[in-house]
């Protein structure tokens, strides 16, 4: 249920049922999405561009248009919980030498240049492990994966 939550934004509370003007059921009411990543982005828009997702009991929870989309500004959307939810359990297990031993198989050569040059080198000889599929060879290898 905790995972369901996190798809879905709280709208509030309505009285659902009345007799002789007094309430006798009350009612929350969410907003769902499929992920966590539609949630904030659908929020997002709620919050730019006032699109609202309705009330409590009249709740509006549609999509969004490719216009809306294009109207977000997403340097100002907040990922936080996207990435506490679902980056970071990805990242189980993953310490810091992990990444530096992936660099090293990534440019066992190290890095290129420190000096800054206006243009950097991307061409084809400026990564010595990609095959003509742009397939870094040597992580397969040393993965224990074919090479293609």
């Amino acid at each position: 249920m905790e995972r369901r939550k996190s798809k879905c934004e709280y709208l509030g509370e309505y009285c659902a049922k009345k007799i002789l003007g007094k309430c006798i059921r009350k009612t929350k009411s969410y907003c769902c999405f499929p992920t966590v990543l539609a949630k904030i982005i659908r929020c997002s828009a709620r919050d730019q561009l006032g699109k609202s997702l309705g009330s409590a009991e009249h709740p509006q929870c549609g999509g969004l248009t490719l216009d809306d989309i294009e109207k977000i500004d997403f340097a100002k959307v907040n990922f936080q919980e996207f990435f506490d939810l679902e980056v970071q359990p990805m990242m189980k297990g993953y310490n810091n030498q992990d990444n530096e031993n992936l660099i090293k198989r990534s440019f066992p050569n190290g890095q290129q240049s420190t000096t800054q040059s206006a243009q950097p080198n991307y061409g084809p000889d400026s990564f010595t492990n990609v095959n003509d599929q742009g397939m870094n060879y040597k992580l397969f290898e040393e993965s224990g994966g074919e090479k293609k």
